[in-house]
């Protein structure tokens, strides 16, 4: 992940924010998806590198992208929600997938993953044309 996002940081930045947001949450449906089909122990580099590159090129532009969309007199405030919230997720998704993997298994799990991430990636693409950009 941080290799990702060092040999990307410059290309990153030529490429609207929320469409990265975007293919992030798609990368990491795919990232699930290809966990919950795994043809053997080998696969779980590749699912890690999908990972690695769905998380490099996604935390740190979303964070950007929620500094842009952000009125100057509210970007310190938004900068602290969006780092609160990202540390929420860091405890409560493995918490919450815990539940989830004794609820539904594995499978269960993975599908309502993928279905999340696309469900975001689609609030995304919504979201991606309405937003507005306020100067530095």
């Amino acid at each position: 992940m941080i290799a990702f996002r060092l040999l990307g940081g410059r290309l990153f930045d030529a490429f609207d924010k929320g469409r990265i947001v975007v293919a992030t949450f798609v990368v990491i449906a795919l990232g699930h998806l290809a966990l919950d089909n795994l043809p053997g122990a080998w696969a779980i580099s590749l699912v890690a590198i999908i990972f690695g590159v769905g998380m490099g090129m996604g935390q740190p532009t979303f964070h950007g992208l929620m500094f842009e969309v952000s009125p100057p007199r509210f970007r310190p405030l938004n900068a602290n929600l969006i780092l609160f919230a990202t540390q929420a997720g860091f405890f409560l998704g493995p918490v919450l997938g815990g539940a989830l993997v004794v609820r539904w298994g594995y499978h269960g799990y993975f599908l309502f993953s993928v279905g999340l991430a696309l469900a975001a990636a689609f609030i995304g693409i919504l979201l991606t044309g309405k937003r507005q950009k306020y100067p530095a």
